[in-house]
């Protein structure tokens, strides 16, 4: 479709090629359309520029520009904020799949290697997260902590110390202040120790008004030699009221003993059975067609609303 002033003109690529070559037949046009862009001739008569049969692209004339360094830079951030946010691997940067799906979206940005997200960028944007922490946390008046410890399903202990504060305006706020991977044997002067050095690490030695924890032995003991350090005196060892309840509800539970042993023994029985498993759903989707087989669940014994819903 081409259009002159006074109405638009539809030409076929064999009309174009046709009047291309008389154009190049005619001197005087072919000195004119010389001094052209390569990607448009014109015709005589007319005040239309033809576009020729093969349109050239902007990437073959000019090729993929690189992003500028302002755009590099936001994109590397969103992409490092993703892997953080989602808990994805470094390695994402290195999966084919990943690297041709955000070539596809922009072919100018350059991704950066596993590398540099984890040696250079994830540690300063680490460090500026432990400055804005801490400028929160010099601003809280009074400091409570929580922490406690898990075995993960790779059998890898980790610890973790949260700190809650109010702020000025009322409003609840948490920051957690560690989450590490724990090899120590869970002393009561190892946990104390690790425990101090984490309050004087992000300064919370005036502020700190409370510890929570669980009632295990040990994390009792560590408290309270925190509590005998002279700075430490007036710190309070809450016991968690969550893990106080369960405590009290598995010693209800006793009497409903039997019954819940023998509702472990059967999914056990399934979960350690993949025919007996098959058959079980196949059963369920006789006796209640069109609503899906149930899942087996076991009860936890940290958490007797497991116990409940089972």
């Amino acid at each position: 479709m081409f259009h002159n002033k006074r109405r638009p003109l539809l030409l076929s690529f064999a009309t174009v090629e046709r009047e291309s070559d008389a154009v190049a037949n005619n001197a005087a046009s072919t000195s004119a359309a010389s001094e052209l862009p390569a990607a448009t001739v014109t015709v005589p008569g007319t005040s239309a520029q033809i576009m020729s049969t093969k349109q050239i692209s902007l990437s073959a004339m000019y090729g993929h520009r690189p992003a500028s360094v302002a755009r590099q830079k936001r994109i590397t951030a969103l992409l490092l904020k993703m892997i953080v946010r989602d808990f994805q691997p470094f390695s994402i940067v290195e999966d084919g799949g990943f690297r041709e799906f955000v070539h596809a979206l922009d072919p100018t940005y350059v991704i950066p290697t596993r590398h540099q997200l984890s040696k250079e960028l994830h540690v300063s944007k680490y460090q500026m997260a432990v400055d804005e922490v801490k400028s929160i946390l010099s601003t809280a008046e009074a400091v409570s902590l929580t922490t406690d410890s898990w075995t993960s399903i790779c059998t890898e202990n980790y610890i973790a110390v949260t700190a809650h504060y109010v702020t000025a305006d009322f409003c609840l706020g948490s920051c957690l202040l560690e989450c590490i991977r724990y090899t120590e044997r869970h002393t009561a002067d190892n946990l104390c120790t690790e425990l101090h050095r984490v309050i004087t690490e992000w300064s919370l030695e005036q502020k700190l008004v409370a510890v929570v924890t669980d009632n295990a032995a040990n994390v009792t003991a560590a408290i309270r030699q925190l509590q005998q350090m002279n700075e430490f005196r007036a710190v309070k060892h809450l016991p968690c009221f969550a893990h106080s309840l369960n405590l009290v509800v598995q010693n209800a539970l006793q009497s409903i003993n039997d019954l819940n042993t023998k509702v472990k023994n059967i999914v056990t029985y399934f979960h350690q059975s993949t025919v007996a498993a098959a058959k079980l759903e196949e059963l369920q989707e006789q006796m209640r067609p069109n609503k899906g087989p149930l899942k087996l669940k076991n009860d936890v014994v940290t958490r007797w609303n497991s116990t409940f819903h089972v």
